[in-house]
């Protein structure tokens, strides 16, 4: 990537392209976890690793005269080139910030140009953007650190909401806090980590440059490079290259297809997949991206069958990497076999059925974005002799596991790894039970890997603000699986249609209708005091429960007269069924229903005593 930006030269974006239009979500985070995955393989010396593809740009030469920098005219990748010059201006400040001068002294080259110059305010910049773009790429590219860029363009708030920066700027600022952060979670020391990165950009990262001649049309070759044709999944390239490997072997390669690969073609099987046609080609979210539901599956089972997180931009060279050097079957149609087995496992997390234990799991594995675990859940599905009463209680402690972890605020940082590690450790295992499992999840030392015990789980579940601290849907769920676990096998069975909606017992404007009393003011030690911890309180699971959209609008912030009404009269949730005993709401009674719904959760999410 280096060596486009090196020695004296200029990018010149036309004025008729479009603007910079990369996003966080989209484009500068997948960036910088490539870099990261790069950076992490040179500072282990994995130097056998392939380098990283990370796209192509088409350039055409322009005319220079005298003095004037040597010039290419960007026909496409203009938005890549322009995100690598605010990349390494990042890096550089950063690293100027930190110490690193060497690392700063070595990138300042491939971000301004040097000695004689026909136009140096202009041919300084080594890429020159679009009228719009120049003034907030001038600014990234050269006022020198994170705060200077800060100062000229500062946050905007509207009602308190903050506005969004120039595009540009916010590239700049993602990449230097997402650098910031690297360093905060390095293992090695914040100098050797930065030059892994400054290692990563220039010997691991690789790009195509296509020049153009004098005689290519730049504009048909630009519009058949963005030609509306159908992107190839990795599922796509695996699939070519297992039945080319299944012809080389001759083997059955039409039998082959027809019964184990055609079943990923199959029409879909329900009214929300069906619009889709296909239920492997349904995108799915994980994480902050939508991709289909097949390259999901092939990213965890490469996981589980390698015991090591692949990249999912390089799904299937991972993928061809590990046949060519492992040699895991015998055969082609044997990899069928397994892949189609796993396969089906993976379809019960796909599309669970909510009344076994494995589809309730699998429903608030989906509400938490736990898709870290999908990999373990594979090793312990493959484990035919698992009987289903044990499957069912391992279920429950990966449950356990992740909810008191949530509810407790611990990091999901180490997942990855962690989940990993358990994959590794169950395939190990001779025969595998309930106690074994434990056994692991027990082992984990540490806040990252940690499973919090009763005292610390029931203390967070009656004081720490949750509505403010956790996704409304994680939120959610926690509810519901409470909801559930008040139902006895008298009570019956009652099925919500349409959305619940969290409400606040005691309204989050509480000021109006709900005057503090004179005993919360003097436990409080003043008013002041007592409008602080009900500001907390309120945010508590004690004041929370689950409401039809229509009721919690209906309910609002009127007195607790009114709610408890309406609540006791029209919502047919187990759960506010306690309302109907209450005959006010404070303070104490919020402390009191969260200690009952804190002891009803430490029993639903148990943890088993250390022997």
């Amino acid at each position: 990537m280096l060596d486009l930006f090196d020695g004296k030269r200029r990018y010149l974006i036309p004025l008729f392209q479009r603007p910079y239009v990369w996003t966080e979500e989209r484009q500068w985070a997948p960036l910088w976890e490539d870099i990261v995955r790069q950076a992490s393989l040179a500072a282990g010396g994995a130097h056998e690793e392939p380098p990283h593809f990370i796209g192509a740009v088409v350039i055409n030469q322009v005319r220079t005269f005298g003095n004037q920098v040597p010039a290419h005219e960007v026909i496409d990748g203009q938005q890549r080139l322009t995100t690598f010059q605010v990349l390494l201006a990042a890096i550089r400040d950063v690293a100027q910030v930190e110490g690193a001068a060497d690392v700063a002294s070595e990138l300042s080259p491939y971000t301004a140009n040097k000695g004689m110059m026909e136009h140096p305010d202009v041919e300084r910049f080594k890429l020159w953007p679009t009228i719009k773009d120049q003034p907030a790429f001038t600014a990234v590219v050269s006022l020198g650190s994170q705060s200077a860029v800060e100062a000229q363009y500062p946050a905007v708030y509207k009602r308190k909401v903050l506005q969004p920066r120039e595009r540009l700027v916010e590239a700049y600022l993602f990449f230097t806090r997402a650098l910031r952060s690297y360093l905060d979670d390095a293992e090695e020391d914040r100098t050797t980590a930065l030059h892994a990165v400054f290692e990563a950009l220039r010997r691991r990262l690789q790009l195509v440059t296509i020049e153009l001649s004098g005689n290519d049309d730049p504009q048909v070759i630009f519009e058949t490079l963005n030609a509306r044709g159908e992107p190839l999944l990795a599922s796509d390239l695996l699939r070519n290259y297992v039945f080319l490997r299944a012809a080389r072997n001759k083997e059955d390669v039409s039998g082959l297809h027809k019964q184990y690969w055609a079943p990923f073609d199959e029409e879909a099987d329900d009214l929300q997949d069906a619009k889709s046609k296909r239920f492997w080609q349904v995108q799915e979210r994980q994480g902050r991206s939508l991709r289909p539901r097949i390259d999901l599956f092939l990213q965890h089972f490469l996981a589980f069958k390698t015991e090591q997180e692949p990249n999912v931009t390089r799904l299937f060279h991972d993928y061809q990497r590990w046949i060519r050097e492992k040699n895991p079957f015998p055969s082609v149609e044997a990899e069928l076999v397994d892949v189609t087995r796993c396969a089906n496992a993976f379809r019960r997390l796909l599309r669970p059925d909510p009344s076994t234990r494995l589809g309730a799991l699998a429903v608030r594995l989906r509400d938490m974005d736990t898709s870290t675990v999908y990999p373990l859940m594979l090793a312990l599905l493959m484990r035919q002799e698992l009987p289903e009463v044990e499957f069912a209680g391992i279920a429950t402690d990966i449950e356990s596991f992740l909810i008191r972890r949530l509810v407790c605020g611990r990091t999901t940082k180490a997942y990855n790894r962690y989940f990993l590690q358990l994959t590794r450790e169950v395939k190990a295992l001779v025969g595998v039970d309930r106690a074994a499992f434990q056994s692991l999840l027990l082992a984990g030392e540490g806040t990252s890997v940690d499973w919090p015990d009763d005292a610390e789980f029931q203390r967070a579940l009656q004081d720490r603000p949750l509505y403010m601290e956790l996704r409304a849907s994680r939120l959610e769920m926690l509810l519901r699986a409470l909801d559930e676990a008040l139902r006895t096998a008298k009570t019956e069975k009652v099925t919500v249609d349409g959305d619940l909606s969290i409400e606040h017992v005691m309204p989050q404007q509480w000021e109006a209708n709900w005057p503090l009393s004179k005993a919360a003011v003097a436990k409080a030690g003043g008013h002041e005091e007592a409008e602080q911890k009900r500001d907390v309180l309120v945010h508590t699971l004690g004041n929370l429960t689950l409401l039809t959209q229509e009721l919690n609008a209906s309910v609002s912030n009127g007195p607790y007269v009114d709610k408890q009404k309406h609540i006791t009269a029209n919502s047919a949730l187990r759960m506010n069924t306690y309302f109907q005993t209450e005959a006010e709401w404070d303070e104490d009674g919020i402390r009191k229903r969260g200690e009952m719904l804190a002891m009803l959760a430490t029993k639903l999410w148990p943890k088993p005593r250390i022997a």
